[in-house]
């Protein structure tokens, strides 16, 4: 990720293909787990900056997912009863599939992020 010296978004001034690509996973990530293990992105300021830039956007405004549909379709990972990072269990999906869930599946690594 570039400096936020030199723009806002992965490489710079310039909106790309990997901003594209890494914007609904972080949407994701700060939605579900704020909701479910009180995730705070704050203590990630560069990746802050960054999607608050993507998300002033037009073209993400108009394809975001609600934030409260994002809980519900992942509430199947809330299980207060399991400590953190310990829980890997399978749980339905829509069409009878069956997905994974992870406690630890969206940790960051504390370096990653920072200013």
């Amino acid at each position: 990720m570039a400096p936020l010296s030199e723009g806002p978004f992965f490489l710079g001034d310039d909106f790309s293909i990997a901003d594209i690509a890494l914007a609904p996973w972080w949407q994701r990530m700060i939605c579900v787990l704020r909701a479910f293990r009180k995730f705070d992105p704050t203590l990630f300021p560069r990746l802050q900056a960054w999607f608050e830039a993507v998300e002033a956007r037009p073209c993400f405004a108009v394809t975001a997912v609600d934030h409260e549909k994002l809980i519900e379709e992942f509430s199947y990972c809330a299980d207060p009863e399991v400590e953190e990072g310990t829980r890997f269990r399978r749980g339905p999906m829509r069409g009878g599939r069956n997905r994974l869930c992870s406690g630890d599946a969206g940790a960051i690594p504390r370096e990653i992020g920072r200013a």
